[in-house]
C-alpha cells in the first residue's frame, strides 16, 4: 500500500480520509491488497497492459449491452490516477453504457466509500442508476 500511496495522491488522501472516517472498512482494504502484492505483483504488471497496448476489445463490451446487460463506468473528479477524461472514452467507447458520476473526496478509491458501493451494486442488481440526481 505504499507503493499505492506514493504514486496516487488521490489514493493516499482517500486512504488518510478513510483512517478516519471508516476506519474498519479502510484497514480490511489495505489488508487486501497487502496480501494480494505479498503473494504476486501479477495483477500490477497484467493492468499494465491497458495502458500500453491497443484496447481493441473494449468495444466489443457494446455487445453485452446490446444483449440487455447493462453496464456503467464510473468516475470521480477527483480522481488523478485515471482522470475523467480517460473515463469518458472508456463510455464512449462502450456502446450502450452509462457514465456513473461519483461525488469528489475519494479520488481513485471512489468505490471504497459506502454510499458509492451501494450505488454500484443497486445498478449491478437492476441495471438502472438509481441513485443518479
Amino acid at each position: 500500500v505504499v507503493e499505492l500511496m506514493s504514486v496516487s495522491p488521490d489514493s493516499k488522501a482517500a486512504i488518510l480520509r478513510g483512517k478516519k472516517e471508516l476506519p474498519a472498512e479502510t484497514e480490511s482494504f489495505i489488508k487486501t491488497i497487502e496480501h494480494a502484492l505479498k503473494f504476486t505483483y501479477r495483477g500490477i504488471i497484467d493492468n499494465y497492459g491497458t495502458i500500453a497496448e491497443p484496447l481493441d476489445w473494449l468495444a466489443e463490451l457494446g455487445n453485452l449491452v446490446a444483449k440487455g446487460h447493462a453496464m456503467a463506468v464510473t468516475s470521480a473528479p477527483d480522481d488523478v490516477t485515471n482522470p475523467p477524461a480517460m473515463q469518458k472514452w472508456y463510455q464512449q467507447t462502450i456502446t450502450g453504457s452509462i457514465m456513473m458520476d461519483i461525488e469528489p473526496g475519494w479520488g481513485h478509491l471512489h468505490l471504497l466509500w459506502p454510499d458509492t458501493q451501494r450505488r454500484c451494486f443497486s445498478f449491478l442488481l437492476t441495471g438502472k442508476d438509481v441513485f443518479k440526481s
